[in-house]
């Protein structure tokens, strides 16, 4: 924690507190909110985290969260981002003796991010094709890799939703 507080007056420091209020007087009121919603994702984060896991032992919903701001810390404050961010979260919970329930939970977490990735970026091809006028090669793979990606999306959620029996639980 010491070494969180070092870097973050270090940080405020070089960047400079006049232009650091500055940047929040601009936000003006929403600042608050912003700051609440940024907060209520990780909550969400760690509370899904929870769910992911069956007793016993069940991850508590304080456990979950320390996990979660944890590995973002490290993500954040690292250059590998979430290549060590994302370990963090199950190795600091290893520590206090639930690393398996840690990784069922980054393993359902990872599943749902890139299922979700995948269909931001089928949406964002979509949107592009109806937007603007592609060259004919450009317009014929952008539309083979959306139905590509709705074919796996749709793959993947009837194997998670027979719970197959290589997503089953650690």
């Amino acid at each position: 924690m010491a070494a969180g507080i070092i870097v973050f007056v270090a940080f405020v420091w070089k960047v400079g507190p006049g232009e650091i209020w500055q940047g929040v007087v601009n936000v003006g009121w929403m600042f608050p909110v912003i700051i609440a919603l940024g907060g209520l994702r990780f909550f969400v984060r760690a509370y899904a985290w929870t769910l992911c896991t069956e007793p016993p032992p069940r991850l508590t919903a304080g456990q979950a969260f320390s996990a979660v701001i944890a590995g973002d810390a490290v993500g954040n404050a690292t250059p590998l981002g979430p290549i060590v961010g994302e370990p963090a979260k199950a190795a600091y919970l290893g520590q206090q003796g639930s690393l398996q329930p840690a990784l069922t939970a980054l393993a359902i977490e990872y599943i749902f991010y890139t299922l979700s990735t995948a269909g931001m970026i089928a949406a964002g091809t979509i949107a592009l094709l109806f937007a603007f006028e592609l060259p004919p090669a450009l317009e014929e793979f952008s539309e083979l890799a959306v139905i590509a990606i709705a074919v796996l999306l749709v793959a993947s959620i009837a194997i998670l939703w027979r719970r197959a029996a290589g997503v089953r639980p650690l």
